[in-house]
C-alpha cells in the first residue's frame, strides 16, 4: 500500500507538459489582439514546407496564400508559418482550410523590404532553399531571405469559420 501512494504521489506531482492559452472570446479579445498583434491575416493553407522533417504529418510551418490583411504590411500575398518555439503549441494546418491567423514577423526574416519579388521567381527560390537545406532551422533561415516568416502557434490561429474569427 506505500508503495502504491509512493508511486501514485509521484505520478500526480510531476508537471504537465501540455499547451495552455488565454481563454479568447468576443470582441473585446479581438480587440485587445488587434493592437497587439504585429501581424493578422485570413489566409488558406497550402502546402507544407518543411515535409522532408515533419515525420508525424503534423503541417506545423506552411505556406499560406493571403485573402484578406487585417495588420501588417498590405501588399502580402503570402506567408510561411513558423512555429518552432511553440512547443505544445505548436497548430496542426490542414492543406485547404482557410484560417485567422495571428502572429509577429520573425526576426531572422533578411528578405529587403523594397525588393519586389514576383511570384515564379518567389516559388524557384523557396524550391531552391527546399532542395538543399538538410537542417530545419537552415531551411527557415534560408526561406527567410525570400518570403515573410510569420511565428505564430495553435493559441492564435482560429479556423476561419469560428465565431471568433467573425470578430475580425
Amino acid at each position: 500500500m506505500k508503495v502504491f501512494l509512493i508511486v501514485f504521489s509521484v505520478l500526480f506531482s510531476l508537471p504537465a507538459f501540455a499547451c495552455t492559452c488565454s481563454n479568447f472570446k468576443g470582441k473585446k479579445s479581438a480587440d485587445r489582439l488587434k493592437e497587439e498583434m504585429e501581424i493578422i491575416i485570413y489566409g488558406t493553407a497550402i502546402e507544407t514546407v518543411d515535409s522532408k522533417y515533419d515525420d508525424y504529418g503534423l503541417n506545423h510551418n506552411v505556406r499560406i496564400k493571403i485573402e484578406k490583411v487585417i495588420n501588417g504590411p498590405d501588399d502580402l500575398l503570402e506567408i510561411i508559418t513558423y512555429q518552432r518555439y511553440a512547443g505544445n503549441c505548436a497548430g496542426s494546418f490542414k492543406i485547404g482550410e482557410r484560417y485567422l491567423i495571428m502572429g509577429h514577423k520573425f526576426e531572422f526574416n533578411t528578405r529587403d523590404e523594397n525588393s519586389i519579388v514576383d511570384d515564379e521567381t518567389l516559388m524557384q527560390q523557396s524550391k531552391a532553399c527546399l532542395e538543399n537545406e538538410n537542417n530545419a532551422t537552415y531551411l527557415m533561415y534560408c526561406l527567410a531571405k525570400t518570403n515573410t516568416i510569420m511565428e505564430t502557434s495553435s493559441c492564435i490561429i482560429f479556423n476561419l469559420e469560428s465565431k471568433f474569427a467573425s470578430y475580425f
